[in-house]
């Protein structure tokens, strides 16, 4: 597939078949978000590209006391629903107002459900350096990629 989607001024990102556009709306402006998504709806049919509008999220950023008032994102004749946080990527969860909560807590789930696996084999009486390879192949993995993929 050839990288030609642009989308002007804008921020985007694109993997595989994840794509996240931003725009920084200046104070007292209007969105040009219904133009970017236009076009990258018009992309997607010119090059027989599926998009998948139920999974088309809206994650709106603002320090401002009195948030600004946008127009909905509309997309195959459907308002997006606007989120609180969303996943990018697949790896990173961001939240509305730039916090680490939701994403933190979603990487303390998934070690804890691995380290009943530890303590399951350790009920077993395995040894000590297997307990250990576990940790380190199947706990500290997820938290390492976790942590230094967040940092890029």
């Amino acid at each position: 597939m050839n990288n030609d989607l642009c989308l002007g001024d804008q921020f985007l990102w694109k993997f595989v078949d994840d794509t996240t556009a931003s725009e920084i709306v200046p104070r007292g402006c209007d969105s040009n978000t219904q133009v970017i998504v236009d076009k990258f709806i018009s992309w997607s049919y010119e090059n027989r590209v599926q998009l998948n509008s139920g999974k088309c999220k809206e994650l709106r950023i603002s320090f401002s006391k009195q948030p600004p008032v946008f127009e909905p994102i509309i997309v195959d004749g459907q308002k997006l629903e606007v989120v609180k946080s969303a996943k990018l990527l697949g790896i990173i969860t961001i939240n509305s107002d730039l916090s680490w909560n939701n994403h933190i807590d979603e990487v303390i789930k998934k070690v804890n459900k691995i380290i009943y696996y530890l303590i399951q084999l350790k009920h077993a009486n395995i040894s000590p350096k297997d307990l250990s390879l576990f940790y380190v192949t199947c706990i500290r993995s997820v938290m390492d990629y976790k942590w230094s993929s967040d940092l890029l």
